[in-house]
């Protein structure tokens, strides 16, 4: 017997739901509006050096308790420091 009591894949529609559309595009526009305004927010520039060896400070409190995690830290801290220095 080769019948099946229900259909295993849900049929295919060509349109979204009017709700759903809407919904995306409120979201993509608030999106962008917060993405181009993220650019003009006051808040103090720290250079890359500074932001780096505030890690390696962490990394150095932890060293002890954590000494793996800790050379992540520094890796990512040089890391930092070589692509935006």
């Amino acid at each position: 017997m080769n019948t099946l009591p229900f259909h295993p894949y849900a049929p295919r529609t060509s349109a979204a739901p009017r709700g759903s559309r809407w919904a995306a595009t409120v979201f993509l526009t608030l999106w962008r509006l917060a993405r181009s305004m993220r650019g003009h927010a006051s808040r103090p520039q720290v250079d890359a050096t500074a932001e780096a060896n505030h890690v390696r400070a962490i990394a150095m409190e932890i060293r002890r308790s954590d000494p793996r995690f800790a050379d992540d830290l520094f890796a990512a801290a040089d890391r930092h420091e070589q692509l935006h220095g």
